[in-house]
């Protein structure tokens, strides 16, 4: 019997889907078949570096091509208008991270998906990241010990793509665009939070471009999560880092993207201090996390059951918690969960 092989359409043209682009060509059971945006030179290009049709209209595409998927990468403030259309249509939809802008916004996709009985997954994709995906599976084991404490990190220049995402209510900066991955990292990792006080500054775009937000867990955990967008044209490149401290060992997380004149390519270091032990290197899995993520929302669809890795509840958990940091930084003072 042979493997059915999901048509997909991925809908916005941004700097996000050439990165789905890329993760449809690693699997066997997927073929890119369509793309879609407003911006018809952006489509154009699309489709023609990846071989697909180039769409202006989501409601055209869909009524032409069927499409068994759409991959929306559009901009967030419209995810809850284009998950609603796919869904409409009977189109099992991969959303971008964050849900939507607010934990409010993003009931519209919980219903869209329920009302309309497709399957639907929102794109944290750093559940499947080399080096967070397995940091995951070594806390669930007990490898770690009781988690005492985490940090991460993660910063780069201002994106050169700009636009809505330095727009202080329609994206919100590096707030929504860069903290929206580790907070959500965290609520996968140590569950539900208690209280949140934020420390940030805005930049000259309006936006909190700089913020550390500060975390304690219903566990009694305690985070700290970073994000900051440098400087316009600085070429600070692309850094995350984390460090998860437990009573068994402790784990520490670093990558670079590649800078010219400083190395040839990406610096990545992964290493575990275990108790009463000396620092050993860990060797980082080779895996294409867009691939990795797409792959298991296929198998979901495949065996007729809702994605528990990205499923829009627990995303909708994570914005929710990034309200409560926006919200510290706007008051200055702790919020606490009700």
């Amino acid at each position: 019997m042979s493997k059915k092989i999901y048509r997909i359409a991925v809908i916005g043209a941004g700097a996000a889907a050439a990165l789905h682009a890329r993760a449809i060509k690693e699997l066997e059971n997927a073929k890119l078949i369509a793309v879609c945006d407003t911006f018809p030179g952006a489509a154009d290009r699309f489709a023609e570096a990846n071989g697909c049709k180039a769409y202006y209209e989501l409601s055209r595409l869909l009524a032409e091509e069927k499409p068994d998927v759409a991959i929306l990468s559009v901009p967030v403030f419209l995810h809850a208008e284009y998950a609603e259309a796919c869904a409409k249509a009977g189109v099992h939809v991969l959303c971008e991270k964050p849900i939507e802008m607010d934990a409010d916004r993003a009931l519209r996709l919980i219903e869209a998906r329920d009302r309309y009985g497709i399957r639907m997954m929102i794109g944290h994709v750093v559940r499947f990241w080399p080096g967070y995906a397995e940091a995951k599976e070594m806390a669930d084991r007990g490898e770690l010990g009781e988690i005492l404490s985490v940090n991460f990190s993660r910063a780069s220049q201002v994106p050169a793509r700009g636009g809505w995402i330095l727009d202080p209510e329609k994206g919100r900066g590096a707030i929504q665009d860069m903290l929206i991955h580790d907070i959500d990292f965290l609520h996968y990792l140590l569950g539900d939070v208690s209280s949140v006080y934020t420390l940030a500054a805005r930049d000259d775009t309006g936006c909190f471009d700089h913020v550390t937000a500060n975390l304690r867990f219903k566990n009694g955990t305690a985070a700290s999560a970073q994000a900051d967008f440098t400087l316009k044209d600085n070429g600070y490149p692309f850094t995350t880092r984390y460090r998860i401290c437990g009573t068994e060992a402790t784990l520490e997380y670093f990558y670079r993207a590649a800078v010219l004149d400083i190395q040839a390519g990406p610096q990545a270091e992964w290493f575990i201090c275990r108790k009463g032990g000396q620092p050993e290197a860990l060797p980082l899995p080779e895996r294409n996390a867009y691939a990795a993520q797409l792959a298991y929302f296929l198998s979901c669809i495949e065996e007729g059951k809702d994605p528990v890795l990205g499923s829009p509840e627990s995303a909708r958990e994570s914005i929710h918690i990034l309200d409560m940091i926006r919200a510290s930084a706007e008051s200055g003072e702790i919020v606490r969960e009700d």
